[in-house]
C-alpha cells in the first residue's frame, strides 16, 4: 500500500476510515434493536424496563442500559441525531491531533493547530499560510520523484481547499453550540452557516451529493443529521490528504521519506551499473518503505547516494 508523504497522515486517515467502518453498521444495529424492542412491547405492553433489559441486555456485561426508554422517549430521527453528535466529536479529535503532529513534524513554530482548520489571512495565519511556510524550504528530489504521485490521489482537491475549511468551520461551530450553548445557535454558528452555504453544493465541493446540513438562525436549536456528519468525515479525509500532497514537495516531507526508507532497510543495496537493474533496485527501496514508484529515478538516486541509503 502506498503511504502518504507523512506517517501522521497514514495514521489519521486510517483512524477516520475505522470510524466510518463503525458508523453505518452501528446505526443499523440500533435500528434493529429498536425494531425488536418495539415488537416485544407490542406483545407485552406492560413490560417494565427491567423486563426489557432481561430480554435484550442480559449476558452482555452492560449495566444501566434503559433500552425501553430508548425507544419510548426518543424517535429514530432523534436517536440518529444523538449518534451523529457523538461521532462528530471523534472526527474533530482526529483532525486536530493530526494538525498538532504535522506542525511538529514540519518544524513550524509560531502557529497552532487552529491554523490548519481556519482560512486565516493567508499570509501569517490559516492553512494557506502554514502550507506556504513549509513549502518555503522545498526539496527538489521530492518534487521530482514523489510529489506528482501524491498530487494524483483521487482525494486531493487543491482548488476546493477553502470550501472544505468553510465546511469544517460550520460543523465545528454547530458542535460547539451543542456542547457549550445548550444546542442554541450563537453568532459564530450563524456566520459559519452563511459562509458555508454558498459553497455547500455537490458541484462546488466535488462530492457525490451535497453535505446535508441545516439553516442556522440566532437563538434557534442547531441540528445535525447522521448522513451529513458522515459526509463531513469524507471532507476531513480530503482535507488531510490534500494538505499532505501539497506538503509532499518540502524538505520536511523529504526527511519523513528518508526516515521511512531507513526504517525498512535491512541492508544498503548496491546499485547495478545496468540502468534497468538500478531502476528496479530503487523502485524496490521505495516499495518497501510504502512510497510511490518514483517519477524521476535519477534525481532520487542522487539523494539516496548522498544519504548513503544505497551504494554504487
Amino acid at each position: 500500500m502506498v503511504a502518504f508523504a507523512f506517517p501522521e497522515t497514514d495514521e489519521a486517515t486510517n483512524e477516520i476510515t475505522r470510524l466510518l467502518d463503525f458508523v453505518w453498521p452501528t446505526a443499523a444495529a440500533l435500528w434493529n434493536l429498536r425494531c425488536q424492542v418495539n415488537g416485544f412491547l407490542s406483545v407485552v405492553p406492560n413490560a417494565s424496563s427491567q423486563d426489557v433489559v432481561g430480554r435484550f441486555v442480559a449476558g452482555s456485561g452492560i449495566v444501566g442500559a434503559d433500552v425501553k426508554g430508548m425507544v419510548t422517549r426518543l424517535t429514530w430521527d432523534e436517536q440518529k441525531e444523538r449518534f451523529a453528535e457523538f461521532i462528530l466529536t471523534n472526527v474533530f479529535a482526529v483532525y486536530e491531533s493530526w494538525s498538532r503532529q504535522i506542525l511538529s513534524s514540519c518544524g513550524v513554530h509560531g502557529m497552532s493547530d487552529r491554523d490548519l482548520y481556519r482560512i486565516g489571512n493567508g499570509t501569517t495565519s490559516g492553512l494557506a499560510a502554514f502550507i506556504a511556510r513549509v513549502m518555503a524550504t522545498p526539496s527538489s528530489a521530492m518534487q521530482a520523484a514523489f510529489q506528482p504521485a501524491f498530487l494524483r490521489h483521487k482525494k486531493v482537491h487543491v482548488a476546493e481547499l477553502e470550501k472544505m475549511l468553510r465546511c469544517y468551520t460550520y460543523f465545528k461551530e454547530i458542535r460547539n453550540c451543542q456542547i457549550h450553548n445548550g444546542r442554541s445557535a450563537d453568532q459564530k454558528s450563524v456566520d459559519a452557516f452563511n459562509s458555508f452555504s454558498p459553497v455547500s453544493s455537490a458541484i462546488a465541493l466535488k462530492t457525490k451529493e451535497a453535505i446535508e446540513h441545516f439553516p442556522v438562525t440566532l437563538g434557534s436549536r442547531t441540528m445535525l443529521s447522521l448522513r451529513g456528519v458522515v459526509g463531513f468525515y469524507h471532507i476531513v479525509l480530503r482535507l488531510m490528504i490534500t494538505v499532505d500532497a501539497q506538503l509532499s514537495g518540502s524538505q520536511a516531507a523529504e526527511a519523513a521519506a528518508l526516515a521511512r526508507i531507513r526504517a525498512t532497510a535491512d541492508l544498503i543495496p548496491t546499485l547495478s551499473p545496468v540502468d534497468k537493474r538500478m531502476r528496479k533496485t530503487i523502485r524496490g527501496v521505495c516499495r518497501r518503505a510504502g512510497l510511490p514508484s518514483p517519477h524521476d529515478i535519477l534525481t532520487l538516486r542522487g539523494l539516496l547516494l548522498q544519504q548513503r541509503l544505497v551504494s554504487r
